[in-house]
């Protein structure tokens, strides 16, 4: 008995886990959703007065000094190239400082733009652009402050950190329960019903033990072979000759 609602509780927690699993939605280019009451939204995180945040840095092997700008979830121009993030490449001649060659380049477009949990924690958000060579990406660090600013992590595969107040997590008016919330209590109040009680009134009317506390066991125990039987009918083309026996037919 014991065993048995040891087993019924870690199904449960594992149901649960399931259900309350926080993955971001995609929305659009400015924005994933959470659930119904929670999201990110990039819309306002570049100030309208500049159209963009940029971060320069030296690229002391290459002698270049390397530029990248960001104008948010919206393309923007800059150089006769339209984007949402460019990359600009400037070397100065230390033999002619008047000699200077400057190369920019888009490196994603709004469109492009997804939204992934990082690799380090799966609770801190990036946007990376999917359709480019570099796959660039751009870490979003929620602080409470209201400038915005860009900082270059690595120029080399093009992963930068974008730090504002405008990439926190927003909490948005509550609408009622979603779908998938009362979908779970529907679900789990049907299945404690169902084995809890049902599991109950047969070890304490009945005197089951065991395996036969559980509801229907015989009916939970046949699903792995039916499961298995109703694959292999299938995908031989539904021939009833593959299936082994004329019970296992029966049972399809």
């Amino acid at each position: 008995m014991a065993k048995y609602f040891v087993h019924v509780v870690v199904i449960f927690f594992f149901l649960f886990n399931i259900c309350n699993a926080r993955k971001c939605v995609q929305k659009n280019s400015c924005a994933c959703e959470f659930d119904e009451y929670s999201e990110i939204n990039i819309k306002n995180l570049i100030p309208n007065n500049t159209g963009y945040v940029q971060d320069s840095e030296l690229d002391i092997n290459s002698n270049y000094t390397v530029t990248y700008f960001f104008s948010g979830c919206k393309d923007t121009t800059i150089k006769n190239h339209t984007a949402s993030l460019f990359k600009c490449e400037t070397k100065i001649f230390t033999t002619n400082i008047t000699n200077v060659t400057e190369n920019c380049y888009g490196i994603g477009k709004a469109e492009d733009i997804l939204y992934m949990p990082t690799t380090t924690n799966p609770n801190e958000y990036q946007i990376t652009y999917n359709k480019t060579t570099n796959i660039p990406s751009i870490t979003l660090i929620c602080i409470k402050h209201s400038e915005t600013l860009l900082k270059i992590k690595n120029n080399r595969t093009d992963q930068l950190y974008i730090f504002s107040q405008d990439v926190c997590l927003k909490h948005l008016n509550p609408q009622g329960l979603s779908t998938g919330s009362v979908f779970c209590i529907i679900f789990f109040t049907t299945a404690v019903v169902y084995f809890l009680g049902g599991g109950l009134i047969l070890y304490f009317a009945r005197g089951a033990r065991g395996v036969e506390v559980i509801p229907n066991y015989d009916f939970w125990a046949s699903i792995p072979g039916l499961v298995k039987d109703g694959t292999i009918y299938i995908l031989s083309g539904c021939r009833p000759f593959t299936v082994s026996t004329a019970e296992t037919y029966d049972r399809i």
